[in-house]
């Protein structure tokens, strides 16, 4: 797998590749981290009007998943900068693993061509008072980018004294991503102090895809989830279900396309009342050993095309006659039209 990056100006229209096992991204960032630094410091000391600045005409730029040590070669670069800014940048469209502090969300409405930004927030690596305004910072700065996705991670190898306030301060960051205009795609992956109910900004919320990950939620949980007016992919995993229930109720999740239950160890119960998921098209359910049953429900949902279910005790293997039995005039009825894997 390789991806390129364009360069121009300054250095000669030259075409990077990163390379499975190549740290050439580590060192773009070193890159211009060193020469944000030399340009500051010569400005200082000669002036801005004396300093020629070339231009960096990157268009993607794909930044480390972590800012570790990083050994190219026979050196080591510590990359754990705090001061790496992107202005100026004015030929960026991509932008991967945007990372505060790393980078500053302020140069985020500079780049006026940015058209795709994943960015990812480390809760707990640094103070918690300054995550969520740094979160509210992006979601202000990235209004005109077309497709924004965030990646919230509770990390729990560095947990603060304060892990109570993490959680809290986790709580009201999903609350902001939720009524956020411009966020596409969120995905959250630790617990949470509370999850956010419902409120009227969220009807507003831009949505497309939700994972969360190792949380506790309740039913009214569900009932947050289902009035995301855009929702089109919904993956619950490793989730702690209070009261062992959930259902889904009619007119919820009215744009729901995917859906995927994973290691939900202690889900016992799950009803889909009649008008629910009315656009579901696949459905997948793995490792929950104590849900008892697909939820009769699904036969009212006549757009699913696909059923993938694994890890799941033997008394599923009538499931996949009851999903079939719809009601006349249901094409995903007919064998042709829809898909079924099952595996122990």
């Amino acid at each position: 797998m390789s991806t390129s990056a364009n360069f121009g100006g300054g250095l000669t229209d030259q075409k990077l590749f990163i390379q499975d096992g190549l740290c050439l991204a580590h060192l773009v960032v070193f890159f211009l981290s060193f020469y944000q630094e030399m340009v500051s410091s010569l400005e200082k000391q000669f002036g801005s009007k004396r300093v020629h600045k070339f231009s960096v005409k990157l268009r993607h730029f794909y930044l480390p998943a972590t800012y570790s040590d990083c050994m190219v070669g026979k050196f080591t670069l510590n990359l754990c900068c705090k001061n790496l800014r992107l202005k100026g940048l004015d030929k960026l469209e991509i932008l991967e693993n945007f990372c505060p502090p790393t980078c500053s969300s302020q140069d985020i409405s500079t780049l006026k061509n940015l058209r795709v930004l994943s960015t990812m927030v480390f809760m707990g690596n640094f103070d918690d008072e300054y995550s969520p305004i740094e979160i509210h910072r992006l979601m202000a700065n990235s209004g005109h980018v077309h497709c924004t996705s965030l990646n919230l991670v509770f990390n729990k190898d560095m947990l603060t004294p304060s892990a109570a306030l993490t959680k809290k301060k986790l709580s009201d960051a999903v609350g902001q991503c939720f009524s956020s205009r411009n966020l596409q795609v969120l995905e959250v992956h630790g617990p949470l102090a509370n999850f956010p109910k419902y409120e009227a900004q969220y009807m507003y919320a831009s949505l497309l895809k939700l994972k969360l990950t190792t949380m506790e939620i309740e039913e009214y949980s569900m009932k947050t989830l289902e009035r995301l007016p855009n929702l089109r992919s919904l993956h619950l995993r490793d989730l702690n279900i209070l009261g062992k229930e959930m259902r889904c109720k009619a007119t919820g999740f009215g744009q729901l396309r995917f859906l995927r239950f994973e290691c939900l160890h202690n889900l016992e119960k799950w009803n889909v009342d009649e008008g629910a998921m009315p656009n579901l098209l696949v459905l997948t359910i793995v490792c929950c050993p104590k849900l008892e049953m697909v939820p009769n429900g699904l036969r009212f949902v006549k757009t699913l095309r696909e059923l993938n279910i694994a890890s799941i005790p033997k008394e599923f293997t009538n499931i996949r006659d009851r999903i079939l039995t719809k009601s006349a005039g249901n094409s995903a009825g007919s064998e042709g039209n829809f898909h079924f894997s099952y595996e122990i």
